[in-house]
């Protein structure tokens, strides 16, 4: 017989139904603000960078201005630099359809209320209309609107098309979406405890498993590669000889200091080396998923060999179906980490912190000596 008061799984999961019912359209509005301003069409991301200098020109003093502009216009000249016009334009027309078919009209930012009463419905032609009149489509035109910034710039700024609808965007989302988003978010989590709750009391005999959220977890594996498919092999692990074979002088992604190169003409590897070459990365059967980089990969003794950062490309599975036989999560050595910061960054002092151990054949520990 049940207390007063107390809640039965029905009268708890009728709760859960309804919450979740609620709270479906401010889920969808999340997710569709997400995809529209990162990573949809780039220049509301952009436009909107220059929000705190048009809210905030009013309160600055020239050194915060002369700081904001400065800012301002070397993040111009880095995002020109792979920008598409066409791109990004065909990007917004192709997701602003499914934006405005799946957004619950009382959450839709007021901005695109002009797709209607300014264009007839007519979508394609509103976008194109933001971007003939946006500068923040143009390097020229965005480094213009930055040089003797005025009153009346701000102004200009302040009703660029982009900004306008980057800022309405955002104002629909963090005044509409997010705070009810949110107080629903923990009446599911407040229901759902309850819930549990009156499963395990009604179903002892049932085993339950404890929720894991924000707690600490471990994953157990091996050091190995894996053969993925049929003729391709991956080793587990990776040398400072494969980092020299991806160099390209000037290349964002795989240019390299001279001292690195000079380093490794010489084979200055000290300590860290491993049969006449250093140790980059390794791979392991652990489970990992997102968020996981950065976590520390132990030995069976506790002691830290890597840290991971990434997975192979067979293992984006691994979310949704792990599979030990394919799945490998990829972390850079340790020793390589070392190498970093005592050879080639000259900081040996933290290194002297560091209670660092090397284990020869059968595991015996070797003495470390600077």
């Amino acid at each position: 017989m049940k207390a007063q008061g107390d809640h039965g799984p029905e009268q708890v999961l009728a709760q859960l139904s309804e919450l979740q019912r609620t709270i479906a359209p401010y889920t969808t509005a999340r997710d569709l603000f997400v995809e529209m301003l990162y990573y949809g069409p780039e220049v509301l991301s952009f436009a909107h960078s220059f929000n705190d200098l048009v809210t905030g020109f009013a309160g600055m003093d020239q050194a915060q201005l002369d700081a904001a502009v400065a800012r301002l216009r070397a993040q111009a000249e880095d995002y020109f630099d792979d920008y598409d016009i066409n791109v990004d334009r065909d990007v917004f027309k192709a997701v602003l359809p499914i934006y405005r078919q799946h957004i619950d009209p009382r959450l839709a930012p007021d901005v695109l209320k002009e797709v209607d009463t300014r264009f007839k419905g007519r979508m394609a032609d509103w976008v194109d209309d933001l971007y003939r009149r946006s500068v923040f489509v143009s390097k020229e035109r965005t480094l213009a609107a930055l040089n003797n910034i005025s009153a009346r710039q701000v102004r200009t700024l302040q009703a660029d098309p982009a900004l306008r609808a980057a800022r309405s965007f955002h104002a629909s989302f963090f005044n509409q979406v997010r705070p009810e988003h949110g107080r629903l978010s923990d009446a599911i989590a407040t229901a759902m405890r309850a819930h549990v709750k009156a499963l395990i009391t009604y179903f002892p005999e049932r085993t339950f498993w404890p929720d894991a959220n924000s707690t600490l977890r471990l994953s157990y594996g091996r050091v190995e590669g894996s053969d993925p498919r049929d003729g391709v092999h991956y080793d587990h692990r990776t040398t400072i000889e494969g980092v020299i074979d991806k160099y390209v002088p000037g290349d964002a992604q795989f240019d390299l200091p001279q001292r690195y190169l000079d380093l490794y003409a010489r084979k200055e590897y000290g300590r860290y080396a491993v049969n006449g070459t250093l140790p980059v990365c390794f791979t392991t059967s652990l489970h990992t998923t997102g968020g996981n980089s950065g976590s520390p990969v132990l030995n069976a003794r506790g002691e830290l060999i890597g840290i991971n950062f990434d997975r192979t490309w067979e293992s984006t599975m691994s979310d949704i179906q792990f599979d030990p036989e394919k799945c490998r999560n990829i972390s850079v050595d340790i020793r390589y980490v070392l190498w970093v910061i005592d050879i080639y960054a000259g900081a040996g002092h933290l290194i002297d912190e560091l209670n660092i151990v090397q284990h020869g054949p059968r595991g015996v520990q070797l003495p470390l000596h600077r």
